[in-house]
């Protein structure tokens, strides 16, 4: 029985040289991370690289030794990525291997946002990595922000701090995120939300309109900001003075014309703002408080007048626009020239921007346009659409004019009607109708209307 075969000795087949590391536990921002890489296989020791840049964005560094460690700073959005590592033994012919380890950080990043007080505020927080369905949770909000999620995302990475905040001043906020892994991860995030003090507003563009000769006062009315206030008004018409302890405009002015004042506001938290074309019509005659029909319509001579559409009462959206209509007695055969300018794209000396897209139409005593004034322009020409006028500067054409139906210079609009009076040999009384192509009449839809007859 001998013969011994001693099969219990053979030698193991060696271990191929590898990287032994099979995974990398989950890492969360602002919590230190470290983790030793194993390998086997060849002859230690084993120096250690990384041939991936994600290590950069995650905030980690691997050492030669192979530890793993480092710390992703709050604030940073986490993330699930590879990051490929690579080992080389210390061989006399060294062997080098490589693997991609998928690595799970979880995170939440927002991005600094001013709000304003009684001003809508929405600022996206997103987290990354982790597992959904992610708990949020948050203290230090202003008065009038909440922490939800956000309603355009189905998802509950995504968060916003959103609301109308209903008090200035610094807070320091603090978001916490928790995911639902086993075990949970929770990352933390505190950041500073300055809420500024509630916007300066400045009055409208057009002030209450004044007259030549006749007494005018008027405040300037500022709101929000911080009181007290420090207000300038410089460049009044003519007559007329700004006096700074009680805002008030005051004075009888002298000049008609439109006015472009300048007026700057400081509140006590220093916010400024500045408008440098306050509005301020000047009339000759006071207007009419609603010259909106023929049958008190304003009575006017050859010359030169300045008026508004709604100049005292209409507001925006009034659902019966003003219209404005001027009498003017004429014999007959008299040539008439009205003319409607409106200053659109920036101001000339005297003049101040306008809304109107001006409208001129000539009505007989009876309310009936007049067929008898001349065709100012070659519809086929503009409009593809009305034919050619046969006679286009004899008095047989329809008396309205539109802006639009003719050439706009940049920064006015000008419409112009040239009328001839029909009738007997007696006066002929008929009437201006001037209004808003759109129908939507404001105070500041001022203008320059021109009328004048000739033989």
């Amino acid at each position: 029985c001998g013969g011994g075969g001693g099969g219990g000795g053979r030698t193991p087949a060696p271990v191929s040289f590898g990287i032994t590391t099979a995974s990398l536990p989950p890492a969360t921002s602002g919590v230190p991370y470290s983790v030793t890489l194993t390998a086997a296989g060849g002859t230690p020791p084993y120096k250690w690289s990384i041939l991936t840049e994600y290590p950069q964005m995650t905030g980690f560094k691997l050492s030669t030794d192979g530890v793993l460690s480092g710390l992703r700073p709050e604030g940073e959005e986490g993330m699930l990525t590879q990051i490929q590592f690579q080992v080389t033994d210390s061989s006399a012919v060294p062997q080098t291997t490589t693997r991609s380890l998928p690595i799970d950080v979880f995170g939440m990043r927002s991005y600094a946002m001013e709000g304003q007080k009684a001003v809508k505020y929405n600022r996206d927080i997103i987290a990354g990595g982790g597992v959904t369905p992610i708990l949020w949770q948050s203290t230090g909000l202003p008065p009038g922000l909440t922490l939800r999620q956000n309603p355009d995302k189905d998802s509950t990475r995504e968060f916003i701090l959103a609301g109308i905040p209903s008090q200035a001043g610094e807070y320091q906020v603090s978001i916490q995120a928790t995911d639902s892994g086993a075990p949970a991860r929770t990352t933390r995030m505190s950041f500073p939300v300055i809420i500024q003090p509630e916007k300066l507003v400045l009055p409208a563009k057009a002030l209450p309109t004044a007259t030549v000769g006749q007494p005018y006062s008027y405040t300037v009315p500022v709101s929000g900001g911080v009181p007290p206030y420090t207000v300038y008004v410089l460049s009044l018409p003519p007559g007329l003075t700004y006096t700074q302890s009680n805002t008030l405009i005051s004075g009888t002015p002298t000049t008609s014309g439109f006015y472009s004042a300048y007026i700057q506001v400081e509140d006590a938290a220093k916010q400024r703002i500045s408008n440098p074309s306050l509005q301020l019509l000047v009339t000759e005659i006071p207007p009419a408080e609603n010259n909106n029909s023929i049958s008190n319509a304003t009575q006017i001579y050859s010359s030169t007048y300045y008026a508004s559409i709604s100049a005292l009462t209409d507001r925006d959206g009034n659902l019966a626009p003003d219209q404005d209509y001027y009498r003017m007695d004429l014999a007959p055969g008299k040539k008439l020239f009205v003319m409607v300018e409106a200053v659109t794209g920036y101001s000339y000396e005297g003049d101040f921007q306008s809304l109107l897209d001006p409208v001129i139409e000539i009505l007989d005593a009876n309310g009936r346009r007049l067929n008898t004034c001349i065709d100012t322009l070659d519809d086929a020409y503009f409009s593809k659409v009305l034919p050619i006028d046969a006679t286009p500067n004899d008095f047989d054409d329809s008396c309205m004019q539109w802006t639009g139906d003719g050439y706009t210079a940049v920064g006015r609009r000008s419409v112009r009607v040239t009328a001839k009076i029909p009738g007997s040999s007696t006066l002929e009384t008929i009437y201006i109708h001037v209004f808003d192509w759109r129908g939507d009449a404001r105070p500041d839809m001022a203008y320059r209307l021109t009328v004048r007859d000739s033989n």
